[in-house]
């Protein structure tokens, strides 16, 4: 193990970032951080080899839910952020194509009931993201296609949940698989999934 610089300093808070890395071994942090006056999603890249550079901001708001960041890396480069807002309630996304380092001005994929317990996001090459929520007792499935494209409607996979932030895993063409803890008030749980 090298030795541990440290990547955000400050008053910035951090609070357990997500972390993705390309084939090359490039990384890519994303956390949610404030100070006195706002708060934001904010990124830090780490280059195969390198050192951590500056943190750079996706979004700057005072209603983002802090333990709520999820990052999608595919081996390629291309990743996606999404994150939950308060005041209405709903769900954001930003994606970062392999080719800039900039990020895509953040979108809405949809006004919720509730904050999620956020989220299984899984990512393709050509930038067609699936997300998995667990939103008031129920497992729902959305789809994106492309860096540009609109988010479709939710689909329910299962409304038996309890507790659990779903997971999600995908493959190049598009194929995921979803994985969530269902309990129906028993004293044991099931790992159960969805392709």
């Amino acid at each position: 193990w090298e030795s541990t610089p440290t990547v955000v300093s400050g008053s910035l808070a951090v609070n357990g970032p997500p972390l993705g890395m390309t084939a090359a071994g490039n990384a890519t942090a994303i956390f949610a951080g404030s100070d006195a006056s706002f708060s934001s999603e904010q990124s830090a890249t780490k280059p195969a080899g390198g050192a951590w550079g500056a943190p750079t901001p996706i979004r700057e708001s005072n209603e983002i839910s802090n333990d709520s960041v999820v990052l999608s890396v595919h081996q390629s480069g291309r990743m996606v952020a999404l994150w939950t807002e308060s005041g209405p309630p709903r769900l954001r996304s930003s994606s970062r194509s392999a080719a800039t380092a900039s990020w895509d001005p953040p979108a809405d994929v949809r006004g919720v009931p509730e904050l999620p317990r956020c989220c299984g996001v899984a990512i393709t090459p050509t930038g067609d993201v699936t997300l998995i929520t667990a939103i008031n007792g129920v497992i729902e499935a959305q789809r994106r296609v492309g860096d540009a494209g609109v988010w479709g409607p939710a689909a329910t996979l299962a409304s038996d949940y309890y507790n659990t932030v779903p997971i999600a895993g995908g493959d190049d063409a598009g194929n995921v698989l979803a994985l969530w803890v269902r309990n129906g008030g028993q004293p044991t749980s099931d790992l159960v999934g969805s392709t």
